[in-house]
């Protein structure tokens, strides 16, 4: 790996030429009562636009003379003082960041108690602005534009990582690029401001979009943040850039939250499949949902970008071997019989399907602890909510039998404490100590039958699976025999992939003996929540 600082490819690389129209002159729609008049050392020249942090304005400084993107925080946002002290902290922070690919910050500072940032104004347009501008003529990106892009934003990122600053907010919206090629990384240290000052509602209808989308799975959590954060959001980007939408979509913030918490992005390579697999290998493994298994630097990602580029040049890019093995790829090595014994499964998306009333819904055995006290989970005002919150906490036993417990006889209520005893079951199946209560799930869902068949069927694949578990082909057999066109036609999301998996082994080798090799448990990670309609791109 080079230690060469890439600062972004060379001005001949700016290959990608944007299309006709692409750069429209900033909007003039200003207020004509500011317009010309003085703020500080500034001369307000015309508003380029508000959004809900701030309003920026082009203003031309006195000294040095030139123009400037000047940015006016919100009146309402500076009422907070901890607000006011992480702005200017973290404002300095950006400030300090000079390079080629990043929105140079100018100064900070106050006039009548107005706080503003002075930046460097850039002509140009957003990423967003020109994805969808491609989209509107019935074009995607090509692997020459994506490239030459992705590695200039990892550029900006890798410089920022090396002064301790991650900036939280990487989306298509905070890139800026130029007619000539150029990209430009804007708005540092504001995003956690934005995320810190105005509380995220994951249940709001009309919540805002633009971060989630984007945000990592740790950043959900609130936990602590390094570079790998901004890894990921660069790979919901690159995602954006070279598919036309996110990987994960929903109407609420919640419902896309979730699923960057549960869900593995759809196949990039499905998508498009004109894109070289390297190119999709390394997206992927940008979206790993645990940082450590991610790219770790963007020095490594730069690395990787610049060997794409000059294989693709050369013709050879689907040659690039990209990382380690795709982490979505289930390989024999990982099969039941094998000697690893976690076997990774792909989530997809587990549709939503209506339940009818029946008597077999109610007949459910008391697993564990089923008191609100001994629960210590709390109550939502719906079962969705209940459900949504599960999910949230990482699949935490208490958190689905909650949902069971709150809202178990409410015939309302079916469709997610259906949901929630699917959860139960795959909880159960991954621990082989808890055969026990992952046979009494499954004679639940069984019941379920007269609600919906899928549940009869997933309790028979889950039969299926501790008969491999316990070495017995035979009954392993019998069962796929039996249901196989059911386990096709009507399991989703990790049951399918399970069912995919119990295939090859009933049709594989002979089983192994021995401790070391026991079957594979079904992904920690619990099914997204049901679809949702998706809002365009």
């Amino acid at each position: 790996m080079s230690s060469e600082r890439d600062s972004g490819p060379s001005p001949d690389e700016h290959t990608f030429v944007l299309p006709a129209g692409t750069i429209s002159p900033p909007s003039v729609n200003a207020e004509v009562s500011r317009a010309g008049q003085m703020f500080g050392e500034f001369k307000l020249l015309r508003r380029l636009g508000r959004g809900g942090m701030a309003e920026v304005w082009l203003a031309e400084q006195l000294k040095p003379r030139r123009q400037v993107a000047l940015k006016f925080m919100h009146a309402e946002l500076m009422n907070d003082p901890l607000f006011v002290k992480r702005f200017e902290r973290e404002a300095d922070a950006a400030a300090g960041l000079t390079h080629a690919n990043i929105v140079q910050v100018y100064s900070t500072g106050t006039v009548e108690n107005q706080h503003y940032i002075a930046q460097e104004f850039v002509e140009g347009q957003t990423l967003r602005d020109y994805l969808r501008k491609l989209s509107d003529q019935s074009k995607r990106i090509s692997v020459n534009a994506s490239l030459t892009i992705l590695r200039q934003i990892a550029s900006a990122l890798e410089a920022a990582a090396e002064k301790g600053i991650v900036h939280r907010d990487i989306k298509p919206e905070n890139i800026m690029l130029t007619e000539k090629g150029n990209v430009k990384v804007a708005d540092f240290g504001l995003a956690q401001i934005e995320q810190g000052g105005e509380k995220l509602h994951l249940t709001q209808a009309d919540t805002t979009m633009g971060t989630p989308l984007y945000m990592s799975p740790e950043q959900i959590r609130a936990e602590k943040l390094d570079q790998r954060s901004d890894l990921y959001s660069f790979g919901v980007m690159a995602y954006h850039m070279l598919c036309g939408y996110p990987p994960f979509r929903g109407e609420t913030a919640m419902a896309v939250a979730v699923q960057h918490l549960q869900s593995p992005p759809p196949p990039l390579l499905e998508k498009r499949p004109d894109l070289p697999k390297p190119l999709g290998d390394l997206v992927h493994r940008l979206l790993r949902k645990r940082p450590e298994e991610r790219y770790q630097s963007f020095t490594d990602v730069i690395e990787d970008l610049r060997l794409l580029s000059k294989a693709h040049k050369s013709g050879t890019i689907t040659e690039v071997q990209i990382g380690d093995a795709d982490p979505f790829e289930v390989r024999p090595t990982q099969r039941i019989y094998g000697k690893r014994p976690w076997l990774s499964l792909t989530l997809l998306t587990l549709l939503a399907g209506s339940a009818s009333a029946g008597v077999g819904w109610w007949m459910r055995p008391q697993i564990g602890p089923t008191s609100e006290a001994s629960l210590g989970v709390e109550r939502k005002t719906t079962a969705r909510e209940q459900y949504l919150h599960a999910m949230l906490l990482v699949n935490q036993e208490d958190a689905w039998l909650a949902v069971r417990k709150y809202f178990g006889n409410s015939a309302t209520d079916k469709l997610w404490v259906g949901r929630a005893e699917e959860q139960l079951l795959l909880h159960f199946l991954k621990d082989k100590s808890r055969t026990p209560e992952a046979e009494a799930q499954i004679k639940v869902l069984a019941g379920m039958r007269a609600d919906n068949e899928r549940f009869y069927i997933e309790s028979r694949l889950a039969q299926a699976y501790l008969a491999a578990g316990a070495r017995d082909r035979n009954t392993l057999r019998s069962i796929l025999a039996t249901d196989r066109e059911n386990f096709r036609t009507k399991l989703e999301g990790p049951w399918r992939a399970l069912f995919a998996d119990l295939e090859f082994q009933a049709n594989g080798p002979a089983p192994a003996s021995g401790p070391d090799s026991p079957p594979p448990r079904p992904n920690d990670e619990p099914p997204r929540e049901p679809r949702q309609p998706q809002s365009p791109f």
